[in-house]
């Protein structure tokens, strides 16, 4: 018999353009897809750090070959489900922070970004709703956002 499992969908979340750069000499590029974002100035997201909040995840690099405001323009999703690899061991409701990250500009290879155990709860909260098998470090499992983008309580 078929186990129900959740999953992440194409349509969680909501879309939305963004700056996509760390600042405004290092844009994010289309190697970077897939990454978790956090707000980094006006208007504009940049890659978290291991142990940051996730607020958003990079999506699609949307910028034609100029820019605007000496910016590039890309596609950010925020709030829903993503994928995940586990940087630890994880249960289901433990909540998240990025993990171990990739620099700018090197693709994920076909994994997902890492996650890991929050410390403290925060404003924007993740948790684990679904193992892919195990809950041992390296798993893939699915995460939800809980609280901030995209969920109705903190929105941003």
């Amino acid at each position: 018999m078929a186990k129900f499992k959740f999953s992440p969908n194409l349509l969680d979340g909501i879309n939305q353009t963004a700056r996509v750069h760390d600042d405004a000499a290092n844009p994010l590029t289309q190697a970077d897809t897939g990454k978790f974002l956090k707000l980094t100035g006006d208007s504009q997201y940049g890659l978290c750090a291991a142990g940051d909040e996730i607020e958003a995840t990079f999506e699609v690099h949307d910028s034609p070959a100029g820019t605007y405001d000496g910016f590039k323009l890309g596609t950010i999703a925020k709030g829903g489900r993503r994928k995940v690899t586990f940087g630890e061991v994880l249960n289901v409701g433990d909540y998240v922070v990025a993990g171990a990250v990739l620099p700018r500009g090197t693709g994920l290879g076909g994994a997902y970004p890492t996650v890991k155990k929050a410390g403290a709860a925060g404003t924007f909260r993740w948790r684990v709703v679904s193992l892919d098998g195990t809950n041992a470090a390296g798993s893939t499992g699915v995460i939800e956002c809980v609280a901030g983008a995209g969920t109705g309580t903190n929105a941003a």
